[in-house]
């Protein structure tokens, strides 16, 4: 059985674009197999089971000076999947 933790390890070991395709595809392949069980853990369990109607009211997180990171750009190619420029 696949845990939710490994396709999490494995993208954050890839090295470079060409590898995060092969390694779409496999999770695909993976999520599509017949019996694959998630592993629901009790933290997934009570967030959620959780009530976030008061999220609104909560202060905006602060990012500090530098305000929000910057990330890389994404796009979605047919041929490869997901693409991190």
């Amino acid at each position: 059985m696949v845990t939710k933790r490994q396709p999490h390890e494995l993208v954050d070991r890839l090295a470079d674009d060409s590898s995060l395709a092969r390694a779409e595809r496999c999770l695909q392949q993976l999520l599509e197999a017949p019996g694959l069980e998630a592993d629901e853990e009790e933290e997934d369990r009570q967030w959620l089971e959780s009530d976030l109607s008061g999220l609104a009211e909560l202060e905006p997180y602060e990012w500090g000076p530098q305000g929000v990171p910057l990330g890389r750009p994404i796009r979605m190619d047919p041929s490869l999947g997901l693409v991190i420029e």
